[in-house]
């Protein structure tokens, strides 16, 4: 489904930089998947900390302008793709194999 692959490039392409970013990163990614907060609020999150980074910005300005890019794309999703989306990644254990060992 697109929303899981816009998702899964997002944390493959940036999570080192959100990590950097936002130091509760995984604690809000955490939180998707015990269903505290969902991706929309996530991408909020995200938007915010791309807000606070006008030197990384100002350094690569390419990089950052696709990070936004996708972050935007994800955050008009319909809420039944998120949660498909989460069920999804519930299923085969993202959290714990994927995140745990490349970018936490």
């Amino acid at each position: 489904m697109e929303c899981d692959r816009l998702f899964k490039q997002i944390i493959h392409n940036y999570g080192h930089q959100l990590r950097y970013e936002c130091r509760t990163i995984r604690t809000k990614l955490k939180y998707i998947f015990t269903n505290i907060i969902n991706l929309r609020q996530l991408i909020q999150l995200i938007h915010r900390d791309y807000r606070r980074s006008k030197c990384i910005a100002n350094k690569n300005p390419n990089q950052c302008r696709r990070y936004l890019q996708l972050a935007n794309q994800l955050f008009y999703y319909r809420p039944s793709s998120y949660r498909k989306c989460l069920k999804y990644y519930h299923k085969i254990g993202l959290l714990e194999n994927q995140f745990k060992y490349n970018i936490l």
